[in-house]
């Protein structure tokens, strides 16, 4: 189908789009307004051949799009949108239509046509128009009809044919266009037999029509203007775009907060999640960080856990070790009196190494923020002493 058109031409440019002078006779021309968005019920420029006497001349004649019979009531209310179009397999069958063959025959040009694709609920509109800019000429079919008040109503309905191959993906219905100065006369020409003009209803397969899609907004009548055919640009390469770069921030901040789990330390109440540079800064050595690390665990549940399993040989070998301490054998009243005093230096060097740890962080920290609370001190403390 054809239910929406572009014409801004003025009306002798129309009479040269279809082969004729500039300077053909025009009918009513006060009526038309060129528009970018032109609907039926709107008025437009038809050529076609007015007999007089014995000859004929072609003619300008401003007519309103949407067929109305010259066989319907006078009272009847025009309705141009039931005869906007004719489709040329069946034209011959219709009374509407059979009728204006021989001796109605018209041409409608405009620079371009609008079609709908159909994407589920939705539609989007195309602009279809010669790749050169030059106008389109479409074989139409015209009538006159006269209401009660005695006044004459010049209406025309374009002829439809299948689509072309290479349109057929946007709509199965494409208009009648006549590609060439001998098709378009050809039709109005009112001599020419009937067998011979149905030849000229065919899709037309020239390259050159081409399209691209346009506002939705045109889908009102009373939306017009240049913007009605500005192409419409794709949004999917912007989406993609923005959805790359939300990726690319969501990604960056799952590094960050993997970092993070790797680089804070938790006392049992309060925690303070450290950058890079400040956990190199606070970073104890090897051997002070697996003694932390018995005590001092994330989960607050874990220094529990520890205690709970003094009792295991293997797991306070390991934490004893990384003081430099050994597990109690057995010995002699006189050696583990020995042990004891140096067990009691030990102690003595880890309520110092904590005391000093405690210091030193509590000036890098917010208040209330401490990095190792008396809590913890307890903790390592106790453990010994269970020792």
């Amino acid at each position: 189908m054809c239910g929406r058109a572009r014409c801004t031409l003025a009306s002798h440019e129309v009479a040269q789009a279809c082969g004729f002078p500039a300077n053909v006779r025009s009918v009513d021309s006060e009526r038309y307004r060129p528009s970018y968005n032109v609907a039926p019920g709107s008025y437009l420029p038809v050529v076609h051949y007015e007999s007089k006497e014995s000859s004929k001349e072609p003619v300008v004649h401003c007519m309103k799009w949407g067929l109305v019979p010259s066989f319907t009531k006078k009272g009847t209310k025009p309705d141009h949108y039931r005869m906007f179009n004719a489709r040329s397999e069946s034209v011959r069958q219709k009374s509407s239509f059979s009728r204006l063959l021989s001796k109605h025959r018209c041409l409608v040009s405009a620079e371009g046509f609008y079609e709908w694709k159909k994407d589920g609920a939705k539609k989007q509109p195309y602009y279809l128009h010669f790749e050169d800019g030059h106008p389109l000429v479409f074989a139409a079919l015209y009538d006159c009809w006269e209401n009660s008040e005695g006044e004459s109503l010049y209406t025309f309905t374009i002829l439809t044919t299948r689509s072309s191959q290479h349109v057929e993906w946007l709509h199965d219905r494409m208009p009648v266009i006549l590609d060439n100065a001998e098709s378009i006369h050809a039709w109005i020409d009112q001599e020419l037999a009937e067998l011979e003009f149905q030849k000229l209803l065919r899709p037309y397969e020239g390259h050159d029509l081409v399209w691209y899609p346009v506002t939705p907004a045109m889908g009102k009548p009373s939306f017009d203007g240049p913007q009605c055919v500005e192409e419409l640009k794709p949004k999917s390469s912007s989406k993609s775009l923005m959805s790359q770069l939300f990726s690319k921030a969501k990604s960056e901040k799952s590094d960050s907060e993997s970092t993070d789990i790797h680089s804070f330390l938790r006392d049992g109440s309060t925690s303070k999640v450290l950058s890079s540079a400040d956990y190199s800064e606070a970073a104890l050595s090897e051997e002070e960080k697996k003694a932390v690390a018995a005590g001092m665990e994330p989960d607050e549940e874990k220094p529990k856990e520890v205690l709970s399993n003094h009792g295991d040989r293997e797991h306070d070998s390991k934490v004893r070790n990384s003081f430099g301490m050994q597990l109690p054998q057995k010995h002699s009243l006189g050696e583990s009196c020995a042990k004891s005093s140096s067990q009691d230096t030990k102690e003595d060097k880890v309520r110092s190494e904590i005391k000093r740890r405690k210091t030193t962080d509590s000036l890098k920290s917010t208040k209330g923020d401490d990095l190792i609370c008396k809590d913890h001190q307890k903790t390592l403390l106790t453990f010994f002493h269970k020792q």
